[in-house]
């Protein structure tokens, strides 16, 4: 347990927890290692766990070809919320 508190404490996301709860969060934690090429997860599968990489590579990719019809759509779903050059957004005030 020592060693996965020592490996977590320095992140930004953990560094101002407490000791007590860095022990108690790292009890949920499973330590798994891949062989070179494995995939771990693919692009629309289901979350289910989050990584964290302690040691070793790690590659993402991400699939960015989309149908031209795709990007004639998002780019006029821009246009119409442009007026004046100004873009306008929706944001959630709660």
């Amino acid at each position: 347990m020592a060693e996965k508190v020592a490996a977590i404490m320095p992140l930004p996301m953990f560094n101002k927890w407490t000791r007590m709860a860095l022990e108690k969060i790292t009890l949920y934690f499973e330590q798994i290692s891949y062989k070179y090429g494995h995939q771990v997860y693919a692009e629309g599968d289901p979350s289910t766990y989050i990584y964290y990489i302690h040691r070793g590579d790690f590659e993402i990719l991400k699939d960015v070809c989309r149908k031209e019809s795709q990007k004639k759509k998002e780019y006029q779903e821009i246009k119409d919320k442009m007026t004046h050059g100004i873009l306008l957004t929706k944001t959630n005030t709660k």
